[in-house]
């Protein structure tokens, strides 16, 4: 899908743009659930914790840690949590 989108037209640009939003977002879900999981706490909480990390980069940063962290952990693609 991506291929067929070109930065050249206003389109292709918008969609990449909504494409990337929607992958950022999907990171940061996967990030807070895993919190939530391992802290035992609201979603509320799983977002300041993310957003109080002081880590450069900002929550979307700690997201992206989180998710490695989690995807590592993943054993052989048994676990639900392996992208």
């Amino acid at each position: 899908m991506v291929a067929m989108l070109t930065q050249d037209s206003a389109t292709g640009s918008s969609a990449l743009r909504l494409l990337g939003a929607v992958v950022r977002r999907a990171v940061l879900n996967e990030a807070i659930g895993a919190l939530q999981c391992w802290g035992r706490c609201g979603t509320g909480q799983a977002r300041r914790e993310l957003r109080d990390r002081g880590e450069v980069g900002g929550q979307e940063a700690a997201a992206a840690r989180v998710a490695v962290t989690v995807n590592t952990s993943a054993q052989n693609r048994a676990d639900p949590d392996w992208d």
